[in-house]
C-alpha cells in the first residue's frame, strides 16, 4: 500500500511541476498602441471640396490601429502652433474604422460629417503638431514643419505611408495611400 501511495504522490508531483513551469506559460502580450502620424498635407491651391462644397487646406492622418491596444486614445489634438498643441481637438473614437482621416484646416471649428479645425494653414510655412491624450497623459506623436514652396495642386506626403520621407507628390491622394 505504501508503494502505491508513493507512486501516486510522485506522479502528482511530476504533473504539478510541469504545469508550474513558467517556460510553458504564454508570456503577457506586449504593450500595443494605435499609431497616428501626419501623412499628407495640402496648404496651397487644393482642389478638394469639403462637405460644404468649399475648397480648403487639409491634413491627412495615417492610423495604424492596434485592436488589442492597451492605451486607448481619449482625444486627438492638432495645431499649427507648437506652443499651443491643444488648439483643436476631437474624441479618439473618431479614428477607428479607417486608416486615413482627412482633417480640413478651414477655420470652421466644427465636427459635422467631417472634421474642420479652428485654424487655417499658412502658405508662408509653419509647423503642424499632432498630439494624443491617453490615460490622462498628453504626448506629441508627430509634427511637420512645411516649407513655403508648395505649388498649387501638389501635396507633401510621406512615401511610404506614415514612415517614409516627406516628398512633393504630383497628385494629392486624400484618404488613400500616397504615390
Amino acid at each position: 500500500m505504501k508503494r502505491i501511495i508513493y507512486l501516486v504522490v510522485l506522479v502528482s508531483t511530476i504533473q504539478v511541476g510541469c504545469f508550474e513551469d513558467r517556460s510553458i506559460v504564454p508570456s503577457s502580450p506586449e504593450t500595443r498602441s494605435t499609431q497616428i502620424r501626419i501623412n499628407e498635407v495640402v496648404y496651397t491651391g487644393s482642389d478638394q471640396l469639403n462637405e460644404f462644397g468649399k475648397v480648403s487646406d487639409w491634413v491627412e492622418l495615417h492610423i495604424e490601429y492596434a485592436p488589442e491596444s492597451t492605451s486607448p486614445i481619449d482625444s486627438v489634438f492638432i495645431s499649427d502652433d507648437p506652443q499651443t498643441p491643444k488648439k483643436f481637438g476631437f474624441a479618439g473614437d473618431v479614428l477607428f474604422g479607417s486608416d486615413h482621416l482627412i482633417i480640413w484646416c478651414d477655420d470652421m471649428d466644427t465636427i459635422a460629417n467631417q472634421i474642420h479645425t479652428n485654424f487655417k494653414l499658412s502658405a508662408s510655412g509653419e509647423e503642424i503638431v499632432l498630439s494624443v491624450l491617453t490615460d490622462s497623459s498628453m504626448k506629441q506623436t508627430d509634427s511637420f514643419a512645411y516649407p513655403t514652396d508648395q505649388e498649387p495642386g501638389l501635396s507633401y506626403g510621406r512615401i511610404p505611408n506614415a514612415t517614409g520621407n516627406w516628398m512633393i507628390t504630383l497628385s494629392p491622394t486624400p484618404g488613400s495611400s500616397n504615390q
